[in-house]
């Protein structure tokens, strides 16, 4: 198992060389909770080396926003979770 990505162009403008990106992150190295991430660019010109540069590098960026995000959900989500479980199978007759 590993961590895969889905790139998906869209030409908008073929003259002007736009196209919408939707790149898919997809993280199967625990078969039991894959884990899924979709970010979009709506709108990016595609014309130049630099420019297809600028548009991994949105993606990427947005890839590090989530992450962070995610281990923030978890660190105040996750340990609840747990002692809620515990403490309420604990009540149980």
């Amino acid at each position: 198992m590993a961590v895969k990505w889905e790139v998906t162009i869209q030409p908008l403008d073929i003259p002007r060389k736009e196209a919408s990106v939707r790149a898919i992150r997809i993280d199967d190295t625990d078969p039991e909770n894959v884990l899924t991430e979709t970010h979009f660019i709506i709108s990016a010109i595609l014309d130049t080396q630099q420019h297809k540069i600028d548009a991994e590098d949105n993606i990427w960026q947005q890839h590090l926003v989530y992450q962070a995000r995610q281990t923030t959900i978890n660190n105040y989500i996750g340990n609840l979770e747990v002692t809620a479980k515990i403490n309420l199978e604990g009540r149980e007759p």
